[in-house]
């Protein structure tokens, strides 16, 4: 069999361009966005840090490999750790992203992924991309299905939105410029949180809180 491989991408390291037989994920791995401008990531894809760093992100490019390659996808990269993040394809719909957990080999983390200055009218200095770990768990069909509609169904639905995860079965949509209607934002996360377990409804103050102060600081 002749493989063919796009000329304008770098050959991942060979363990893991054998591995992978999507050409999109491949070439979504080797952009060099992924690569460069990233405090937590020196060195190249083929050096040994870029190896390891493979090898940790492994468990999401093999997820994806498996069971959404031929979905519409996206990858940013966590600024503060290096990550690879599992995103929708629509950069209007942000609120979730899928990564390998740091801290349990195999397994995937999920958590709110999202840039507040997208969601109001008013200017908001001092901040940009926020991550803030919600749950982790095997990629098992629970999680599978959970990503496959809250980021292939329905994407389309609003103009601008966040879909908030607590857990597989609780997600939270916030429309629009959700930080300027604050009082309605907190309404919308309490209602769909009220009969949670404790922990979902302390993860749903805490967005609260830090909503709250996104807010002050707009109108100070």
């Amino acid at each position: 069999m002749i493989m063919i491989f796009n000329e304008k991408r770098e050959l991942l390291p060979p363990i893991y361009e054998k591995k992978y037989k999507s050409e999109e994920l491949k070439e979504k791995i080797a952009d060099l966005g992924m690569w460069s401008l990233i405090p937590a990531v020196t060195g190249n894809m083929n050096s040994q840090f870029g190896v390891q760093r493979l090898k940790e992100n492994d468990p999401l490019f093999s997820l994806i490999d498996e069971f959404f390659s031929e979905d519409p996808y996206a990858f940013e990269p966590n600024m503060m750790d290096g990550r690879f993040v599992f995103l929708p394809e629509n950069v209007s719909h942000q609120g979730m992203g899928v990564c390998a957990s740091k801290i349990m080999p195999g397994f995937l983390e999920v958590g709110h992924f999202w840039y507040p200055p997208e969601f109001t009218s008013q200017k908001l200095p001092g901040y940009d991309q926020v991550y803030v770990s919600m749950f982790s768990g095997r990629p098992d069909k629970e999680l599978l299905d959970m990503i496959k509609r809250v980021y292939f169904d329905n994407r389309n639905s609003y103009k601008k939105y966040c879909t908030f995860p607590f857990f597989t079965d609780t997600v939270v949509t916030l429309e629009g410029d959700f930080l300027d209607n604050l009082d309605e934002s907190v309404k919308t996360i309490r209602k769909a949180l009220k009969d949670k377990n404790p922990q979902i409804q302390r993860n749903g103050e805490g967005l609260i809180l830090f909503m709250k102060r996104l807010s002050h600081e707009m109108q100070a």
